[in-house]
């Protein structure tokens, strides 16, 4: 049985028909609107789904994917929304949350806070997914959830938002928090068919103490109040209670609600991703990336960031990651000054999601405003 069911919202089904992207009013307050909750029909121990408002511009929109690229391999739903903005676009972004998150990440704690409202106040379209094994998908076994599965049902997402099933968009930007970065960039490098990445919340090199804490602290998500009863598989994991904002906050700069939304909108990781999601495989992931990359981090970072693994500047980022992109591909880099793992969380969040988004339409369409970004120079 799946950790939950879709939303109260009707779900279409995988091949339906598309949204029309002209005469969808967009209320005044729409970014408000963006934080509604939602209830969800769920098991018994599963806690409530947040969703976007379908009347803010965004409609449930599952998928049918494969864990592999066999056509006979067994199929499964990965949920998404589909967010529009008030002008029709050729851009989506493609949100794909960390470790133990869902989709809920990308609508943040406040307003300021929500990367979804501001890519729409930009222009962008949104989809943003909960991955296969967590939320409102289907959890395949364990072992089958890998960097390299997850990285496959991305690509066959990618090609829904090019040739009608999801919408026909030219351009689609990889946007990754943590382990979702990991998974864009093994796409990236292994179908190159996005158009450019933003990883956040991801460096090659790690704070060793600060990610052995993490990884020894992960414990059968079937021994958690919150998933107890949600019969999954053998071999998903979650965080301890209480557990979360020690790992992916800074307290001194976080808004002040974000302690307990991490703690209530938390969620499952497998053991055949914590397996794949090694630092050697995410360098030579890397190296095969062609298409121009954002880097962004918090300052704060306690699994990136120590004193002698700085994050203090764009030029430091630039610095941790030259040997690790070939000398033709562009990368810029920013830091979010005093912020933690989850960016989008803290204070600074509001000027990261500005810069990103500028940082796009340059990328995408050479024309806008200039971003706030360092350059890393090439090698």
């Amino acid at each position: 049985m799946n950790l939950s069911t879709p939303t109260a919202q009707p779900t279409p089904p995988v091949q339906s028909t598309r949204i029309s992207r002209a005469g969808r009013p967009i209320i005044a307050s729409f970014l408000l609107a963006l934080l509604v909750v939602l209830a969800v029909a769920s098991p018994a121990g599963a806690h409530p789904r947040p969703s976007p408002d379908p009347g803010a511009g965004c409609q449930r929109r599952d998928v049918s994917v494969t864990l592999t690229g066999s056509p006979t391999a067994p199929r499964y739903r990965v949920a998404g929304w589909l967010c529009q903005p008030r002008h029709a676009t050729r851009t989506v972004q493609l949100l794909i949350s960390g470790f133990t998150y869902d989709h809920a990440y990308w609508l943040g704690a406040s307003t300021p806070t929500n990367w979804t409202a501001a890519a729409l106040a930009h222009g962008d379209a949104v989809y943003m997914i909960d991955p296969v094994g967590v939320g409102a998908s289907d959890h395949p076994p364990a072992e089958q959830v890998t960097t390299s599965s997850q990285a496959e049902t991305v690509h066959q997402i990618t090609a829904a938002l090019h040739d009608g099933t999801l919408g026909r968009y030219r351009s689609v930007v990889g946007v990754g928090h943590s382990y979702g970065s990991i998974i864009l960039a093994a796409e990236a490098a292994q179908h190159r068919d996005l158009d450019a990445l933003v990883l956040t919340s991801k460096l090659p090199q790690y704070n060793q103490p600060g990610l052995t804490a993490f990884h020894d602290a992960l414990y059968p998500a079937a021994d958690d109040p919150t998933f107890a009863h949600a019969n999954l598989p053998d071999g998903y994991v979650t965080t301890p209670p209480g557990t979360r904002p020690g790992f992916f906050l800074d307290p001194d700069t976080a808004v002040p609600q974000a302690a307990a939304w991490e703690e209530s909108h938390k969620d499952v990781g497998t053991t055949g991703e914590l397996g794949t999601m090694t630092a050697a495989a995410y360098a030579a992931d890397s190296r095969h990336i062609t298409v121009p990359v954002l880097l962004i981090d918090g300052s704060h970072d306690s699994l990136f960031c120590n004193t002698t693994e700085l994050c203090d500047t764009g030029a430091q980022l630039c610095q941790r990651v030259q040997t690790i992109y070939a000398p033709s591909t562009r990368v810029a880099a920013m830091t979010v000054p005093g912020a933690g793992h989850a960016i989008n969380l803290h204070r600074g969040a509001s000027t990261v999601l500005a810069a990103a988004d500028r940082w796009i339409t340059r990328t995408v369409t050479g024309t806008g405003a200039r971003p706030a970004v360092t350059a890393c120079p090439h090698p």
